[in-house]
């Protein structure tokens, strides 16, 4: 059984909120920056020069702003608009990670056209502020960690294949490693079952899956299918989970299999926050 963090914890030391309220006095450095890494994201950016940096951060900032509070409707909402031109004075550190190094660099566009991982930590102050302008508060305390349960079933071609997710399926490398990013990126934890765990449960990839296992009050047990359909052009996930006593569905249709997991797990961060059902 694998389980994947939610990410290492950045520590610095930061000042004001810029530009949402008054400075305030200098925090202690060992209490600037909670530990975790809701207030941090990673993003790709186009070359590491300042040509693309603002709409990395931009683009950080919306995910932050999701992760921290566990809304993921905060993703599209309008009203973020106007805090996106602001999101590099709300930048506490930054940095960069060629995904070509190695690479030798043959002319000058290889040197600003090559794809960087743009990691941004913002001032936790600040991105508490902008949520309380946003009338959201950050989510706070442990996170539950996701146990998902899933048949994925391939009807046609190119996909024909039928399989439960497992720590040990090869044919579901791609999709752990999908799972174990949109953890990241909602600020779960990920818990893959293993073949063993199925077993136990009584899961079979001939039967779509009910499980009633007895998990720990800390995980979130999301039951499921993922089909291929070319009727649909993609992927139809159907999710169920049962939290704190409330029965819950969603799903999405004709989507790529990140899209469908991010579905996945945006429900989950939504449910377990407090707001609500998901989309």
């Amino acid at each position: 059984m694998k389980t994947y963090g939610a990410g290492a914890a950045i520590l610095l030391t930061v000042g004001a909120m810029l530009g949402l309220v008054a400075a305030t006095p200098p925090v202690p450095r060992a209490l600037a920056q909670p530990a975790g890494s809701i207030y941090q994201a990673t993003v790709i950016t186009t070359g590491s020069d300042t040509r693309f940096r603002n709409a990395g951060f931009a683009q950080a900032l919306r995910e932050v702003l999701v992760k921290a509070s566990g809304e993921p409707r905060l993703a599209k909402d309008s009203r973020v608009d106007a805090l996106v031109p602001q999101a590099e004075r709300l930048v506490a550190f930054f940095s960069y990670r060629d995904q070509m190094e190695g690479i030798h660099h043959h002319d000058d566009q290889g040197t600003y056209d090559r794809p960087f991982e743009l990691t941004v930590q913002f001032d936790w102050l600040s991105i508490n502020a902008a949520l309380a302008r946003l009338e959201e508060k950050p989510w706070l305390g442990e996170r539950p960690t996701l146990v998902p349960v899933i048949l994925v079933r391939g009807h046609e071609r190119p996909f024909d294949q039928t399989y439960l997710i497992s720590d040990e399926e090869s044919a579901a490398s791609a999709q752990r490693d999908s799972l174990s990013y949109c953890a990241q990126k909602y600020g779960l934890g990920l818990r893959v079952p293993s073949p063993a765990d199925l077993t136990v449960w009584n899961i079979r990839p001939s039967e779509i899956p009910r499980p009633s296992a007895s998990l720990a009050t800390n995980k979130f047990l999301v039951v499921g299918t993922l089909d291929f359909r070319l009727r649909t052009f993609g992927w139809v996930g159907v999710w169920k989970a049962t939290w704190r006593g409330i029965d819950y569905d969603w799903g999405i249709s004709g989507v790529s299999f990140d899209r469908a997991f991010d579905n996945l797990v945006a429900g989950v961060a939504r449910i377990a926050s407090g707001h609500g059902r998901p989309d």
